[in-house]
């Protein structure tokens, strides 16, 4: 298991991203909408110059901002909750199924869903890990 993104929830994607590209010289790696979440994100990482692209290497932490595309959205909840803020924390694993099936911890997810870039995802539960939204993300789609 390792480190891949802490995720931000905002109102605004694209001022979002303009904000953080600028304030911290990070580049706008990937945008797309994830339906099966009701979201449109951004993943940030570091980089040079504002436009510039570079390649992922895996390991490497990003950011992800994500923005509700659906007012019944979970990320709208959170949105109307407490405002634009930190949402989850993401470990990448190497077989997402067993992942889910080892751990003891309570889960949003009991089976992997679709996330971004073509990964599957799934949630833990917040009561079990300190109040912390905490997603696994399977490599390559597992």
């Amino acid at each position: 298991m390792t480190f891949d993104h802490v995720a931000i929830a905002v109102s605004d994607l694209d001022a979002a991203v303009a904000l953080w590209c600028d304030a911290f010289g990070l580049v706008c790696e990937h945008v797309e909408e994830v339906p099966a979440q009701r979201v449109r994100l951004a993943f940030l990482g570091p980089g040079g110059r504002a436009g510039e692209t570079r390649a992922v290497h895996p390991g490497q932490a990003r950011i992800e901002l994500i923005q509700a595309t659906d007012p019944d959205a979970g990320v709208a909840r959170f949105l109307g909750d407490r405002g634009a803020a930190m949402h989850h924390v993401a470990f990448a694993v190497t077989d997402l199924a067993a992942a889910l099936g080892a751990t003891t911890l309570p889960k949003i997810d009991a089976a992997p869903r679709p996330g971004a870039e073509g990964h599957s995802v799934a949630f833990l539960h917040p009561r079990g890990t300190g109040g912390v939204l905490v997603e696994l993300v399977g490599e390559g789609g597992a």
